[in-house]
């Protein structure tokens, strides 16, 4: 036992074992593993404490900056009013303050030298360079201005009955994006929420956000305001001022939407919507005596969010397109 397999477990392989594969495995990859991104991996990393200046960005970032201007709504753009512009120096300086200061520097980032839009409320667009920051504020200067080309050549108001939940704001919100004028809700018979005046004046405030936010997604040159919510006559009696009046009616069966737009020349339209009931019929006697088109949304049954966007997409298809 002690003899007969010694030199066969001992002997045989050992040659075999430690010696074919000894060259194999230290030595063909030692070079390629070593060298080819050492200097790469190993050399230290420029750092910089100041932003970049336009000359040291890249050219695929710079190019569709050139195109941004061009197109005019594809960078950031906030609201004004006319106390915030300046002249200093015999340059115009535009400053931002609160909310719209924060957004620039600590939510987008932006440095010096780049460019935002921004707008007076009255429709006049101001292309500026950023040139100073501070706490809670934002300077920069007017590079040139021009009206804003994305107002409608229509001022539409939009008379929209109360509706339930939060509806209203994805009403003001697409409405906005759609190029409404301005919104107002009004109460009607048939409006499950009921607002006294304190409360309506805190969803007032809300909605307004809403409709500034809207306004700085879609590009407007403007601010649509939203009113108050009035008592169901007095809104009629506002509506009755514009040119044309369209009050969308579900018991039309006669006149479509397309009939009263076709051919219109008119500047000004109102138009009335109902909540998620409708109108009583006394409301919609009542509507159609003073003197609104009623007029048909088509054979099926929309919603009282969907609703607006279907109006005023017809109106801007008939008026811009």
């Amino acid at each position: 036992l002690d003899d007969p397999f010694e030199d066969v477990l001992d002997d045989p392989f050992e040659d075999v074992l430690d010696d074919p594969f000894e060259d194999v495995l230290d030595d063909p990859f030692e070079d390629v593993l070593d060298d080819p991104f050492e200097d790469v991996l190993d050399a230290p990393k420029k750092t910089s404490s100041t932003p970049a200046s336009t000359s040291q960005i890249p050219v695929l970032t710079a190019f569709p900056t050139t195109l941004f201007n061009k197109r005019g709504n594809n960078m950031p753009r906030f609201f004004i009013d006319e106390s915030n512009i300046s002249t200093n120096d015999g340059e115009t300086v535009v400053t931002l303050f609160g909310d719209d200061a924060h957004h620039i520097s600590r939510s987008l980032r932006m440095a010096a030298g780049e460019k935002i839009e921004v707008c007076d409320k009255s429709g006049t667009v101001y292309l500026c360079e950023l040139v100073g920051f501070f706490e809670r504020e934002v300077t920069c200067r007017v590079i040139e201005s021009a009206p804003s080309v994305s107002e409608p050549s229509v001022k539409i108001t939009l008379f929209q009955a109360l509706p339930k939940g939060d509806k209203m704001e994805t009403i003001i919100q697409k409405s906005v994006e759609c190029g409404v004028y301005k919104i107002v809700p009004f109460r009607s018979e048939l409006c499950v929420v009921r607002l006294d005046a304190k409360d309506g004046e805190k969803k007032r405030e809300r909605w307004q956000r809403i409709s500034e936010s809207a306004a700085k997604q879609s590009g407007r040159g403007i601010i649509p305001e939203v009113s108050s919510p009035l008592d169901f006559k007095i809104a009629i009696e506002q509506a009755m001022k514009s040119e044309l009046v369209l009050f969308c009616n579900e018991r039309e069966r006669e006149k479509s939407l397309k009939d009263a737009l076709d051919g219109t020349d008119a500047k000004s339209i109102s138009v009335i919507i109902g909540s998620e009931g409708g109108f009583s019929q006394r409301e919609a006697d009542y509507i159609a005596e003073s003197g609104a088109a009623s007029v048909s949304l088509g054979k099926r049954i929309l919603r009282c969010e969907t609703a607006p966007t279907f109006v005023l997409s017809a109106i801007s298809y008939e008026t811009e397109m």
